[in-house]
């Protein structure tokens, strides 16, 4: 039996899950050699995606391609190929577009096969190893593969035959340069230019606001002042009387379990983190079992998953006030959102790192503080205006305060 993972340190964890008899039968890749039932079993690595799409053309247009072995990766390929002859294989690789290409590249190319039983994890947890492998599915989705093979072919027609293009086109003006386009880069950079556009030709308007300063606290004139000579007209008035207090209560829901797009906008809001980096530090925590699967856009937490169990280990984490609150409630449900996808939100495992990086520890602490507040009462937040007359003139003070559903 060949166990196909989707790089070395994965192939380790899925090992250290399913046995603590095993043989380093090789170091370079590594591959791991345990009995299973008394079956052998063989977990290889690859190293990410080892055939890309290459051509033997120069010049463009560009169509004709073919799936090689990319450069510095011959001795995964090499590994794999040497159990053609094997019946059993199964794919481990991330439940994604890429993931199932992966394995699907590997099958077709290095191992002259169709098909092969699947693994399906969301996290790499030892207990979510042991219930991927001993609850396999027959086959890895062909779908899944096709569309991620799709997605890389035209990315490589657009990227090859456009870059090529640019590259010609400007080859006076820019020399010994190969530039880079794609089905992207192209739009978005168009996105950037377009706003960068309406930044430069943006005309700000000068306006004076006059405020009265009543027992520390700030009115504000209803009204922005283009006119300096009014603005200081209407400064002159001595005294405030408070004619009218509004008030109004809001019910803020709990935020939805976190997907990839979200916690990438949190992390550079707080923490000015780029999305690049918060996704290389995610890739990181999952793969060291801390977290679920990051690359999802779903924005729900499976019905499955022991809600209890991972909050009553995140109190090692801290936040044990109000992970003991949540632990009272008789039902704890998520304050789920509407976004489907293979893999549920992000959420922890439960198992608590050690040895993290300031901005790991951010990241990290993002991911536990939205888990917890997900199954949180709903805020109240109480806004109230208190309007204020000065002479004939109409002042405002805003402000908020804060509750929740429950009272308290």
């Amino acid at each position: 039996m060949i166990i196909i993972a989707e790089k070395p340190s994965v192939a380790k964890r899925i090992t250290f899950s399913l046995t603590t008899n095993y043989k380093l039968i090789s170091k370079n890749p590594p591959q791991y050699y345990f009995k299973i039932d008394s079956k052998p079993v063989i977990v290889i690595p690859a190293a990410g995606h080892i055939y890309n799409l290459d051509t033997n053309q120069r010049g463009y247009p560009v169509f004709d391609y073919f799936w090689n072995v990319e450069k510095g990766k011959t001795k995964f390929a090499k590994a794999f190929s040497k159990y053609k002859n094997e019946k059993e294989v199964i794919v481990a690789t991330d439940y994604d577009l890429e993931g199932e290409l992966i394995g699907y590249n590997i099958l077709r190319f290095a191992l002259n096969k169709t098909n092969a039983k699947r693994m399906v994890f969301s996290a790499l947890t030892p207990k979510d190893l042991r219930e991927a492998f001993f609850n396999l599915r027959e086959s890895i989705d062909k779908n899944l593969a096709i569309a991620g093979e799709t997605r890389h072919i035209i990315d490589w027609l657009y990227g090859i035959n456009l870059s090529r293009a640019l590259t010609y086109a400007l080859r006076h003006y820019v020399k010994d340069v190969t530039l880079s386009i794609g089905r992207v880069q192209g739009p978005t950079l168009r996105l950037v230019y377009e706003r960068e556009k309406e930044i430069s030709n943006f005309i700000p308007e000068e306006y004076y606001r006059v405020v009265f300063i009543h027992k520390n606290y700030k009115f504000y004139y209803i009204e922005k002042l283009k006119n300096l000579e009014r603005a200081k007209e209407i400064a002159k008035c001595k005294e405030l009387k408070i004619v009218r207090v509004k008030e109004e209560k809001v019910y803020l829901p709990p935020p939805h379990p976190y997907n990839l797009s979200a916690i990438q906008q949190d992390a550079y809001k707080f923490y000015k983190i780029s999305p690049k980096d918060t996704l290389l530090i995610l890739q990181k925590l999952y793969t060291n079992g801390y977290i679920s699967y990051p690359r999802t856009s779903s924005n729900i937490l499976p019905e499955s998953l022991d809600y209890r169990y991972i909050l009553e280990k995140l109190k090692l984490w801290g936040y044990s006030y109000y992970i003991s609150y949540l632990l009272k409630k008789p039902i704890l449900k998520p304050n789920n959102g509407n976004i489907e996808d293979a893999h549920p939100a992000i959420y922890p495992t439960g198992i608590i790192p050690k040895g993290l990086s300031k901005k790991e520890s951010l990241i990290y602490d993002l991911i536990v503080r939205n888990f917890i507040a997900t199954f949180m009462d709903k805020a109240l937040i109480i806004k109230f205006k208190v309007y204020g007359r000065c002479d004939k003139y109409l002042f405002v003070y805003e402000g908020q305060s804060y509750g929740n559903s429950s009272g308290k």
